[in-house]
């Protein structure tokens, strides 16, 4: 019994020290300011929405460099076209033929070759006409051009002379048609004269015999 009052009047005196080691503690807390977040707050925001407004700006204008680029591009695509077209024409063995006949060559169906090593001449040397070979004959643009054009002169006088033939062939119907008129005019006035000369050469003979 000694022993457990000694342990709980030391236990006691422990907790009697302890209490007067404590103290109090204020509840009043220290609040932050609000006007600082709220300005850095802003500031992030501000500069978020400048960021976002030059990207935007940004690639907006990427956007048209780019489609200005794709537009040269296709230009280009077709002015290649155009050239290969045109280099493929230049190349084509029809326009070679056209160019030569140009130059005066003619397609030649007796051709001539020579052995250099021996000097010998093959085959019978002969002057062509450039008729020999009408398939091979090829016209140049002029020349078709020019004929189109002789062409139709010759269809404008066909017309102009068949328009002339046409209308003289009226003028001659016309006057076949007013000298037939005037003879039949003539013709009846005579015969108008006519019986009235019968007419009065009867009442000549009828006064007469009365």
């Amino acid at each position: 019994m000694s022993a457990l009052l000694s342990s709980q009047e030391t236990y006691s005196r422990a907790q009697r020290a302890t209490a007067a080691q404590l103290r109090a503690v204020p509840n009043s807390v220290a609040r932050m300011s609000r006007i600082p977040f709220l300005l850095v707050l802003g500031l992030v925001l501000a500069v978020g929405m400048a960021g976002v407004l030059v990207l935007n700006v940004t690639i907006q204008g990427q956007a048209s460099d780019l489609r200005g680029l794709q537009k040269r591009a296709t230009i280009l695509g077709y002015q290649e076209s155009s050239l290969q077209a045109s280099l493929d024409q230049l190349r084509s063995p029809t326009h070679l033929e056209q160019e030569a006949q140009k130059l005066g060559m003619r397609p030649n169906p007796h051709p001539v070759f020579i052995q250099l090593p021996q000097n010998q001449m093959l085959g019978d040397p002969a002057k062509v006409t450039g008729k020999e070979m009408p398939a091979q004959t090829f016209k140049t643009p002029s020349q078709v051009a020019d004929e189109i054009t002789a062409a139709r002169a010759k269809v404008q006088a066909d017309q102009k002379a068949k328009a002339e033939a046409a209308r003289k062939a009226a003028a001659a119907k016309k006057a076949a048609a007013a000298k037939k008129a005037a003879d039949a005019e003539k013709a009846a006035a005579a015969k108008k004269a006519a019986d009235a000369e019968k007419a009065a050469a009867a009442k000549k003979l009828t006064t007469g015999g009365n």
